[in-house]
């Protein structure tokens, strides 16, 4: 009976990921690797894992249920929507100083993955998905400030609006 909760234990850990990179985000001295942004995308990469094993072990295991979903869409509203809208909104604060609203545009990432989950969560089951997945969202967003050129503020705003239509295809 015990590793029944397996996978609601794991989904508890992908949050506790996201958590702590939030927290990585706002104080550098957590990070653990070359840098605050480094430390958060690998913890967001180790919740995207856990998430991907938790959903996994719960069909092999037959241990769905109602409180698992739940947990998986709240798990995946912190590590794979607020921790990049955190990350994303540092970055833009650092580099549009003149524009001092562009930064909250980076909350449309929270806003819009908050509404696909909850619609996810209760339309009917589909053997396909509907619209961008959540995790693939927040990693796109988590790995943008390690490639290799700048993106100015205003494509990333753009970026950003692009993604939250696609969340809600």
């Amino acid at each position: 009976k015990l590793i029944k909760i397996l996978p609601n234990f794991l989904t508890i850990l992908n949050a506790l990921c996201g958590s702590i990179a939030i927290l990585c985000i706002f104080n550098d001295k957590l990070s653990f690797i070359n840098s605050a942004y480094h430390s958060a995308l690998v913890l967001v990469l180790i919740g995207a894992v856990l998430d991907f094993l938790d959903g996994y072990l719960a069909k092999l295991l037959n241990a769905k249920s109602k409180i698992g979903v739940q947990l998986d869409s709240m798990s995946d509203l912190i590590t794979f929507s607020l921790t990049p809208s955190i990350l994303i909104y540092d970055l833009l604060q650092n580099q549009s100083p003149n524009f001092e609203y562009t930064p909250f545009f980076a909350f449309f990432i929270l806003i819009f993955s908050m509404i696909r989950l909850a619609r996810f969560n209760t339309l009917p089951t589909k053997s396909y998905f509907l619209g961008l997945p959540t995790p693939a969202n927040g990693v796109f967003f988590m790995g943008l400030p390690f490639i290799s050129f700048s993106i100015d503020s205003t494509v990333l705003v753009i970026t950003i609006i692009i993604s939250s239509f696609l969340l809600e295809i």
